[in-house]
């Protein structure tokens, strides 16, 4: 299991298909946006979510504004924080801030 820790508005990439964004934080849940669904998806503190067949998270624990996640996933995929996610530019996979 891949624990890692974000804030509202903070994502992850969890390989090519998928992008999970913290939307909200509240007592005991956090509310989440992701690729594959078309609404917001709420989970509370120790639940876990199949997001595909073989990935899924789990809420561990929630502090003030901050939240770990544990993500298992095969070693296959890829899991980056979307702000140093590639870019795609002109056909060209860039690494590095998302943004910039």
């Amino acid at each position: 299991m891949l624990i890692v820790s974000r804030n509202p508005g903070q994502a992850v990439r969890i390989g090519e298909r998928f992008e999970l964004r913290l939307q909200s934080l509240g007592a005991g849940f956090a509310v989440f946006t992701h690729t594959a669904r078309v609404r917001p998806l709420v989970l509370m503190i120790g639940e876990r979510h199949e997001i595909d067949d073989d990935v899924s998270i789990v809420v561990n624990r929630i502090t003030g504004s901050r939240l770990s996640l544990g993500i298992v996933a095969p070693r296959r995929i890829r899991i980056v924080r979307a702000e140093l996610a590639p870019t795609v530019s002109d056909g060209v996979r860039v690494w590095g801030k998302a943004n910039a």
